[in-house]
């Protein structure tokens, strides 16, 4: 049986220091793309959210990419709760933290419900058997999970995210009549495969020449 991963996007100012939830969350089947700051995680999430399964926060992190140490607020947490997270797909949003104070805020803990303590390895297995729960239960997510090979090559190695996102829309269609409004897509996805063939040609034939 192939391996299914989740992904998830995750923000986190110290993301980079935290090998003991990637490390776990690879075993577990959760694949975290980290983000340093709101901003940073929100222009990614605009661009590819049919991509993500999910939301990791923690309760403090920067706003923007070059904000310095000190200036981590909880407001960049609950700000998007209310505005991004749930306007183009409605995302499960957990928070994993070691801030003591977010679980005594009244207005955080109104907000988020999904609220994992860092540093604790029952939590954390908690934390990860719940977002794969919630992510489940996600139309695209089932998609993906049941096209596996077929998303599998798209990624910017092969074909990239833009055909993966086209190919999804294609497999949502119910009414086959509304296929025609899909046909530029089609014809990219066709053009990709076809770009991908010639270049893997190409690429074969080098290697040919460089071992004659």
């Amino acid at each position: 049986m192939e391996d299914i991963f989740y992904n998830i996007l995750w923000i986190d100012d110290e993301h980079e220091t935290l090998g003991g939830t990637k490390g776990p969350g690879k075993r577990n089947g959760i694949n975290l793309i980290p983000f340093k700051s709101l901003n940073s995680g929100m222009d990614e999430l605009e661009r590819n959210y049919p991509f993500y399964d999910g939301i990791l926060l923690d309760a403090k992190f920067f706003e923007n990419e070059d904000d310095v140490q000190g200036t981590e607020d909880t407001y960049n947490v609950i700000e998007p709760k209310s505005d991004y997270f749930n306007s183009k797909k409605k995302f499960e949003v957990f928070v994993l933290t070691g801030q003591a104070e977010a679980y005594e805020d009244k207005t955080f803990k109104k907000a988020f419900t999904n609220v994992y303590k860092k540093g604790s390895d029952e939590e954390i297995d908690r934390l990860f058997s719940d977002i794969k729960l919630a992510a489940s239960n996600q139309e695209d997510t089932q998609i993906r999970h049941a096209y596996k090979r077929v998303f599998d090559v798209c990624t910017e190695k092969y074909i990239g995210e833009l055909a993966g996102q086209d190919i999804l829309n294609l497999l949502k269609v119910t009414d086959e009549t509304n296929i025609d409004n899909h046909f530029n897509a089609i014809r990219k996805i066709v053009e990709d495969l076809l770009l991908l063939l010639i270049n893997s040609i190409y690429f074969l034939n080098l290697l040919h020449r460089v071992w004659l």
